[in-house]
């Protein structure tokens, strides 16, 4: 009885550890010039809770189901890209969104669309800073949009 047992729970074992498996996947993410993206989203497509992020080089390495056969790359600014899984390594190169971009107004506490924003707005344009002889950014704003205090 004993034997039958054990021989039971062992059979079981390397059942689950078959089955259960998940594969580990790493690659990197680039953009159209080839230059490393760091903070790209990297997930198995469908379940962005299974994800990572790039890093500083533009690195990744996740752990996927066995049965996963498709990662997505997203990054603002550029445009989702899909990815068949084939091996360990799935490299990716994004191309720049240009729709995107021009339609996202920089809010102090996040991003809206330009025909949702409500109330005044102010613009700076680079031709008014290119003039002003000053050493940084922020001191070419200070005084440029009203209400804005840039320290």
């Amino acid at each position: 009885m004993k034997k039958l047992l054990l021989s039971f729970f062992l059979s079981f074992c390397v059942i689950t550890s078959v089955f259960a498996q998940d594969k580990p996947i790493s690659g990197k993410v680039t953009s159209g010039t080839g230059e490393p993206l760091p903070g790209v989203s990297v997930y198995v497509k469908g379940t962005p809770a299974n994800g990572t992020q790039t890093n500083a080089s533009g690195e990744y390495r996740l752990t996927v189901p066995q049965n996963a056969n498709t990662l997505t790359f997203t990054f603002v600014g550029y445009k989702s890209k899909d990815v068949a899984i084939r091996g360990n390594t799935v490299n990716a190169n994004l191309e720049v969104d240009n729709t995107t971009l021009s339609d996202v107004v920089v809010v102090g506490y996040g991003t809206q669309s330009k025909r949702d924003l409500l109330g005044s707005q102010a613009r700076v344009t680079a031709a008014e800073m290119k003039d002003r002889p000053l050493a940084t950014v922020e001191s070419a704003l200070q005084g440029k949009a009203p209400g804005v205090f840039i320290n």
